[in-house]
């Protein structure tokens, strides 16, 4: 789990890493949660959550493209 505060909210990024029936592949789970300190951090979590599942997506592409070998 992978926290981040300020004075507004905190959040709070769960990874869960699953095998599949195969036992080759993996299946990702990613939760996020957050915790509002102040009414501005419901504000700004609601301002960006639309953008939220595009920024998630994209950390896992980058995480599991690492786990390739370099040709």
């Amino acid at each position: 789990m992978l926290t981040a505060a300020d004075k507004h909210l905190v959040g709070h990024l769960i990874i869960e890493v699953d095998p599949t029936d195969t036992g080759t592949a993996r299946r990702f789970r990613v939760i996020t949660a957050v915790h509002y300190r102040r009414w501005t951090g419901l504000l700004y979590f609601n301002i960006i959550r639309p953008f939220n599942h595009i920024v998630m997506h994209r950390m896992i592409a980058a995480a599991s493209r690492a786990d390739e070998p370099v040709r």
